[in-house]
């Protein structure tokens, strides 16, 4: 039992035999795409640590503050 019509295999399309390399080049774009969203949100992880960081910094100096306040 055949499962193709017997004959050249026929490509969709207008490839012309660079169905691999066109293959390559998205799989390249994506993975790309990819890597400048994980990026962009390494950047903004990034800044609001910081962003944690001088809160919490600042809320130590304040409690500071307050704390000398009351033991005078």
């Amino acid at each position: 039992m055949r499962i193709l019509i017997p004959g050249g295999i026929k490509s969709s399309g207008n490839a012309g035999g660079f169905i691999m390399l066109h293959g390559l080049l998205v799989m390249f774009v994506v993975i790309m795409c990819f890597a400048a969203v994980m990026a962009a949100m390494a950047m903004l992880s990034r800044q609001g640590s910081r962003l944690l960081e001088n809160v919490q910094q600042e809320i130590s100096a304040r409690n500071e503050i307050v704390l000398k306040r009351v033991n005078q």
